[in-house]
């Protein structure tokens, strides 16, 4: 064939998980193709540098937060390589800037990031401890579906992977805001 006999794989999306997926593919002998539908490779982990009268500025395009960290290290490992660079934590995680000048800082710290939410909108500092709380549940019991490869409409509805999720969350939750 055109690949020499090989076998091949197309890989929908080039983003972090198609393009580890890809590397993963093409290291077991696969010929691949990644087809994106953007002008350049890497998903959410892009950036994009704005020319001003004053200076450059460089907006990231994607994720401010790298998550599962452990993740990224297996992906480069399972491809024979070390992360290409050092990550470091920055502090503050990110900042937001609003029209009025005003700013909001993501804080590591638990209860500074709900003292400053607080400030901002009463209450708001209990709600983000509410969804921190619920979103590590699900992160604890959801490791199932991260951790398995759903092949299949039956591999994602398998009960022993989503009943212990669906029986702490209810699904709306998990899909809506």
């Amino acid at each position: 064939g055109a690949h020499g006999g090989a076998r091949t794989a197309l890989v929908i999306g080039g983003g972090m998980g198609g393009m580890a997926t890809a590397g993963r593919l093409a290291r077991a002998g696969y010929a691949v193709t990644i087809l994106e539908k953007n002008a350049g490779i890497g998903g959410r982990c892009q950036s994009r540098t704005v020319e001003t009268p004053h200076g450059d500025f460089r907006f990231d395009t994607g994720p401010s937060l790298l998550l599962m960290r452990q993740k990224y290290e297996e992906a480069f490992e399972a491809l024979g390589m070390d992360l290409p660079t050092e990550l470091r934590k920055v502090d503050p995680a990110y900042r937001v800037f609003f029209g009025d000048g005003d700013a909001l800082d993501l804080k590591y710290d638990v209860n500074e990031m709900s003292k400053q939410l607080d400030d901002v909108e009463p209450g708001a500092g209990l709600a983000y401890l509410e969804w921190l709380a619920k979103a590590r549940a699900m992160f604890q019991i959801g490791g199932g579906i991260i951790e398995n490869d759903m092949k299949s409409l039956q591999a994602m509805a398998d009960p022993s992977i989503a009943a212990p999720l669906l029986a702490k969350v209810p699904p709306w939750q998990i899909v809506l805001p």
